[in-house]
């Protein structure tokens, strides 16, 4: 990386840099003093922004990143951050937000929104307004300077049409870094002049969301899910179907009690599980097989007892990186190591992926005739390329006089065809090697009445 100096001043970066940082001390008074705002630099209203990011196709000089400075006046918990951005072509798949007390934002914390950050028009065409709600609250230290980084992350098929950048502000120190490549290649960073537009909301004004269900859903009935204050008490209670008895509840396939009355403060948005046993006590057989084949990739299958947990991990090798665990091709986890309690016979895919390569997403109706398939956000349908990782939804559509009946996915290896575990018309999963997906049509069959008259 090479130290420019800005040819609009000759001083050097890092002594604007160092200028830079005092103002942002200087500037922590021009947040908002609305309630729950911990800091504000507000959008400016116009459609110029800065180039933040245009390419998920990691090294190459296409990347562009902005980074600005900020600091809360006392510690606060973080729960929401807000930005504008202005964008050309489809909406971002992925936004990468990092925070970070240093200029190099990859020793900081890095969020993933895994979407599009609840994208809403601002009424000035092209200007986008974005949120997202952290998994769980992240102490800002009053009177530290942090650097917060936005990234937009577009499909490898739009490389060279889709553009996103982080929209002008004020209120802030009136400076921004930027990593813009060189003329050699080499990244450089340069101080430019102006501000970002951004929001940090803290923990006391952001409701936090639970959401609870039966596994199996025969097994019993979970309550006491919904959206609650910031530390608050909240409390879910399972109760057991008839022949069936309560074993544990889960969060991520982690145990976290095996009351049937669970207790705990409101700290994070969260999906609890209330398993419960089968009519059965097993053994139950769970199976794991990786795709593409990478022998020695996965453990911990086996056969197991009635609420005994399974751990599966996932170990990618050289070259390889894991995407997701999905059972009857629905993703159940995308944390290498998944947990979960044994209730039934399971089948389940570690999904690997090559970084830095784009794969065939291709979905063929059939009969022919019988309806279309579309990939939302794709303007011309089905796209012919994504990275591993990215987000992609199918919808099937069947033409007049059929019906939908079910998807059916190939892997590009020659392995089994799976039928899709949804009879959902939409069908969502994350790309990590090449897809061949299958919407099967039926003739609606009309109704013949027979009857006698007299």
């Amino acid at each position: 990386m090479k130290l420019l100096l800005d040819s609009g001043n000759a001083r050097p970066l890092l002594t604007r840099l160092i200028f830079a940082w005092a103002l942002g001390l200087l500037a922590v008074a021009t947040g908002s003093a609305r309630a729950g705002i911990i800091y504000q630099q507000p959008g400016s209203g116009g459609s110029t922004g800065y180039l933040s990011s245009t390419d998920i196709n990691g090294g190459s000089n296409l990347e562009q990143f902005v980074s600005d400075s900020f600091s809360a006046p006392t510690t606060r918990t973080l729960r929401e951050i807000q930005w504008r951005g202005v964008r050309s072509g489809a909406a971002p798949a992925d936004f990468q937000i990092s925070i970070s007390t240093s200029l190099n934002n990859t020793l900081g914390t890095v969020w993933h929104t895994n979407n599009a950050a609840s994208e809403t028009p601002t009424g000035t065409p092209g200007v986008y307004d974005y949120k997202f709600t952290l998994p769980a609250g992240f102490v800002l230290t009053g009177g530290q300077v942090y650097w917060l980084q936005i990234v937009g992350l577009v499909n490898y098929y739009y490389l060279y049409s889709q553009d996103w950048q982080w929209s002008a502000g004020t209120g802030g120190d009136n400076w921004h870094i930027a990593q813009v490549p060189a003329v050699t290649g080499d990244f450089r960073i340069v101080g430019t002049a102006g501000d970002t537009a951004f929001t940090l909301l803290d923990a006391a004004t952001v409701p936090v969301t639970f959401a609870v269900q039966a596994m199996p859903a025969a097994g019993g009935t979970a309550t006491g899910g919904g959206a609650f204050a910031p530390g608050a008490n909240v409390t879910v209670t399972a109760t057991p179907a008839a022949g069936r008895a309560f074993l544990n509840w889960t969060e991520a396939g982690v145990v976290v009690s095996t009351s049937a009355s669970y207790t705990f403060a409101a700290d994070g948005n969260k999906t609890l599980s209330a398993n419960f046993s089968g009519p059965n006590t097993g053994p139950y057989i769970i199976t794991a097989a990786s795709v593409p084949n990478v022998p020695g990739s996965l453990g911990g299958a086996g056969t197991f007892g009635a609420g005994e947990i399974v751990t599966l991990d996932a170990s990618p090798p050289n070259g390889f990186q894991f995407v997701s665990w999905t059972e009857n091709a629905i993703v159940v986890s995308t944390s290498a190591i998944y947990s979960f309690p044994a209730t039934a016979n399971r089948n389940l895919q570690g999904n690997f992926t090559v970084p830095g390569v784009g794969f065939a997403v291709v979905g063929t109706p059939a009969p022919a005739n019988a309806g279309t398939v579309a990939i939302v956000g794709t303007p011309s349908g089905l796209a012919q390329n994504y990275m591993g990782g990215t987000p992609v939804t199918l919808t099937a559509t069947p033409s007049p006089g059929y019906h939908f009946v079910n998807w059916i996915q190939n892997d590009g290896f020659g392995g089994t065809p799976i039928i899709v575990g949804t009879t959902s018309t939409s069908f969502s999963f994350l790309v990590s090697n090449p897809v061949f997906i299958t919407a099967n049509f039926e003739a609606d069959t009309p109704a013949l009445t027979l009857g006698v008259t007299p």
